[in-house]
């Protein structure tokens, strides 16, 4: 049996302009985790993964990057106030 081959992501580039912020939502189990482990260099190839794309930051690969000073996650949980802006929201979760 061929199992089919599920892509995370398509090709792609120039997702994030300097000094901008990027939002990533999706539902339960789409994949967002498993996104941000791939663009921090944190997620390896096994049985079920294959990587088989190069990430840069301004030309540097992930793992040669403080990405902690770049990114930021919040959760899934909605604990937020409605009225929060982005930067707010990131703010706290920091």
């Amino acid at each position: 049996m061929v199992e089919d081959t599920k892509h995370a992501l398509h090709p792609m580039s120039d997702i994030g302009r300097l000094g901008s912020m990027t939002v990533i939502l999706a539902s339960s189990g789409a994949g967002k985790s498993t996104f941000l482990q791939a663009l921090t260099g944190k997620l390896q190839d096994n049985s079920k993964t294959e990587i088989g794309a190069e990430i840069l930051y301004l030309g540097w690969k992930g793992e040669d990057v403080d990405l902690i000073k770049l990114t930021q996650l919040v959760d899934q949980t909605d604990s937020r106030i409605p009225t929060d802006q982005p930067q707010e929201m990131r703010d706290i979760a920091a």
